[in-house]
């Protein structure tokens, strides 16, 4: 029987652009196939120009394209048709200009090869079209965990992301206690700024958590009390816009400052609303103004200057406002029109300036966290329903999948917290109230974490028995594999020869929540 080895991608780029790509083809004895199918899809030419060749061809062969592209990923899918069966392999590799890259497609399988897109369950796929050599199969139906590449099927009944053991973990408590406090994620740390120790009593507390030392330290305090304030970080600064008492101010501060610096004040009053950065672009959303609802978006462009983006369709406060990794939109999520818990979800579409319906989550709530993950998708955690703090935790896919699962609780109910994404990739959650009213100084922790030493790297909180890919987070270009035990415990893997400062990405296949760590 013909065994077809493999399909290697070589992308020359030693020269100036265009980069060539040369893609073989290579079977063990000669082996003769009535189709050939390959496609190229370089998302960085005009949002991806599929590159395909179609015609019957004997083993080995070559086809040589050429892409008018300095950089970025290009995704492969080879699909081949013939008397041995149907074969199919995928794949994606990160051109990197003057460098010379391979990519190795596995097509090994003869008759009973998969294919990962005749809509049938064949080959290793472990549900229709994915798993095995298809990949993942996250979004797909399934019936029982099996099914799925991952591992775990959600209640609504498709592939989803397994948790990493043991799910959330305690952190440093964060010290004072506070809620209706405002989270920032930024390249120095977790920032918890301002908040409430009572229902009378604003501080301007500003603190610091490095997840890696699992540590809070106080930095510049703010210049006056304020709580459910708006926070963001752009521009290299943290930035704090409005909040109670009822307040125009606008201030931000850089790592190492004396002081907070003074901005121009926002044109209305906004408390408890939305703050998010994106595309250097500070904004304000919703909330507050005086005893009524606000539907209106503040934009801080990088001039300096406030101008008016189009207005929230729904006026609502504590609701939570996220970034999504590329700044492309904003979503506003849950919160309250002062009768109610919301589930509503909208997207704010930055550079057409226009609002859109998304999914509504599963439970409707406000003083809510929620951010989007380094996983891409969008977390919803803890808040409040009439009045009762929840510890329910959701999260959604994107389209096309566009669903929203449970996921692992938080371990006690909190509402009116804060959550941010750590520099390494880890969720942190801080602050807070709890069931009985009561501050919460608890902080929960999400994800895997790794570090390098003595030339390898180790890792623990990933899915148990998971491959982990280690890969260097600039380039794309994998490094190493590892696997991890029943705990989710990744022993030492020796890494090739790296430069200090080097970030590796490594994310396990069940999971698929990416950490990074810095080569010492």
């Amino acid at each position: 029987m013909a065994r077809c080895l493999t399909a290697v991608l070589v992308l020359a780029a030693c020269a100036p652009p265009p980069t060539a790509i040369d893609l073989e083809l290579a079977c063990e004895p000669a082996a003769t196939f009535s189709t050939v199918t390959v496609q190229l899809r370089a998302p960085a030419l005009d949002a991806g120009q599929v590159f395909s060749g179609d015609a019957g061809v004997a083993l080995p062969s070559r086809l040589r394209i050429v892409l008018a592209d300095e950089g970025g990923e290009v995704q492969v899918s080879v699909d081949a048709e013939g008397p041995g069966g149907a074969r199919s392999a995928q794949g994606a590799v990160t051109v990197v200009a003057h460098s010379t890259v391979s990519l190795r497609l596995d097509l090994s399988g003869g008759g009973t090869g998969a294919s990962c897109r005749d809509g049938e369950l064949d080959g290793d796929e472990t549900a229709i079209d994915c798993g095995g050599a298809c990949g993942a199969c996250v979004g797909q139906a399934c019936g029982a965990p099996e099914q799925c590449a991952t591992g775990a099927c959600a209640p609504q009944g498709i592939c989803t992301y397994a948790s990493g053991p043991p799910g959330w973990r305690s952190g440093a408590p964060l010290t004072p206690a506070r809620y209706a406090v405002a989270g920032v994620g930024a390249p120095s740390g977790v920032y918890a700024i301002g908040g409430l120790l009572d229902a009378t009593t604003p501080v301007d507390s500003v603190s610091r958590y490095d997840a890696l030392s699992n540590a809070w330290s106080s930095v510049t305090p703010l210049p006056a009390p304020t709580s459910g304030t708006a926070a963001a970080f752009v521009g290299g600064r943290l930035w704090a816009a409005g909040g109670k008492p009822g307040t125009t101010a606008v201030v931000s501060w850089a790592p190492g400052d004396p002081s907070w610096a003074s901005a121009a004040q926002l044109p209305h009053e906004h408390a408890f609303a939305g703050g998010a950065g994106a595309q250097d672009t500070l904004y304000v959303v919703g909330g507050l103004e005086g005893a009524g609802l606000s539907r209106q978006v503040e934009v801080l462009r990088p001039d300096g200057g406030w101008s008016m983006g189009r207005s929230m369709p729904t006026g609502r406060s504590a609701f939570a406002l996220a970034a999504t990794a590329s700044e492309e939109s904003l979503y506003a999520v849950g919160g309250s029109d002062g009768a109610a818990a919301l589930n509503v979800v909208e997207q704010y579409v930055v550079l057409g300036n226009q609002w859109a319906s998304a999914k509504p989550m599963p439970t409707a709530r406000g003083e809510l966290a929620a951010v989007f993950a380094p996983d891409g998708r969008l977390w919803a955690m803890g808040g409040s329903a009439s009045g009762s703090p929840l510890d329910a935790v959701e999260a959604w896919f994107p389209p096309p999948v566009d669903t929203w699962v449970t996921l692992p609780f938080l371990p006690g109910q909190r509402a009116a917290h804060a959550a941010a994404v750590a520099p390494d990739g880890r969720l942190v959650v801080f602050g807070g109230r709890g069931n009985a009213g009561e501050l919460v100084s608890r902080v929960d922790v999400y994800g895997p974490v790794a570090t390098v030493s003595g030339g390898s790297v180790r890792g623990e909180n990933f899915a148990a028995r998971a491959t982990v890919t280690v890969t260097n987070a600039a380039t794309g270009a994998v490094l190493v594999r590892g696997t991890t035990d029943a705990s989710g415990v990744l022993a030492p893997v020796p890494l090739p020869a790296l430069p200090s400062g080097t970030r590796l990405r490594l994310i396990d296949h069940r999971s698929r929540y990416p950490v990074t760590t810095v080569v010492p």
